[in-house]
């Protein structure tokens, strides 16, 4: 049980940065895209 719980651990946490990566890379980019638009209306 110990060893499954400290095996499990790390590889919950990197999934959970590797989730928090995309959602931020894909905030940004459609942050990007809406910015390029306002400056063209602008």
């Amino acid at each position: 049980m110990e060893m499954m719980c400290e095996f499990t651990l790390p590889v919950t946490f990197i999934i959970g940065v590797f989730m928090a990566a995309r959602g931020i890379s894909g905030w940004l980019l459609l942050y990007s895209k809406h910015s390029v638009n306002f400056a063209e209306v602008v």
